[in-house]
């Protein structure tokens, strides 16, 4: 007796609304979009665990979060918010000048509120150094997201995007999303 040969698909894109476990497994920066003025950041991840189904589990989620830019209308404040949940959530780094003038690394939820940031560090200078072998400091971090159903229209063509609902990025174990489902074993393995 033999099996019937599956899909091998697996680049499947999430396509519900929900909250989703994640695992990042490959970052970009400075991704131009089509028609856009501004740069983004662009986080792939894959879902470990969510409640919008299990059909949705090993499926693929695209965060794409606008890079901070002065001339937006809040002066990019709100896309500076939404990188740094997105650090805090990946326990990374930012660059930070301190009382003697120096510039030093700090966690980002260890900077304290209001305190200027000189930039986030999701890539590492070594990736920065080496990017062909050398993973951006966010591989493989875990976090869990909020994401939304968003219809669009372009011209004549109409669809359904499902995108991180505002800056809903959280560490797996803040409390806040204590309820929400989330793969246990991967957060044993993740340390």
């Amino acid at each position: 007796m033999g099996f019937k040969k599956p899909s091998l698909n697996v680049a499947s894109f999430v396509d519900k609304a929900g909250w989703y476990h994640v695992i990042v497994t490959s970052a970009k920066d400075g991704v131009q979009n089509q028609g856009s003025a501004y740069t983004k950041l662009q986080v792939q991840t894959m879902v470990l665990a969510t409640n919008a189904g299990e059909d949705q589990v090993k499926r693929h989620l695209r965060l794409e979060l606008t890079n901070p830019d002065a001339g937006m209308k809040d002066g990019g404040e709100f896309s500076f918010q939404t990188q740094c949940r997105l650090a805090v959530a990946t326990d990374c780094f930012a660059v930070v000048t301190n009382a003697a003038g120096e510039l030093q690394y700090a966690n980002v939820a260890d900077v304290p509120e209001g305190q200027e940031i000189e930039r986030l560090e999701f890539f590492g200078p070594e990736h920065e150094a080496d990017p062909e072998n050398v993973a951006p400091n966010i591989v493989s971090k875990q976090l869990i997201v909020k994401v939304k159903e968003r219809k669009w229209e372009s011209g004549e063509k109409k669809g359904t995007s499902y995108e991180l609902d505002g800056a809903h990025i959280y560490h797996v174990e803040d409390p806040e999303v204590a309820a929400f489902p989330k793969d246990g074993k991967a957060i044993a393995q993740g340390g």
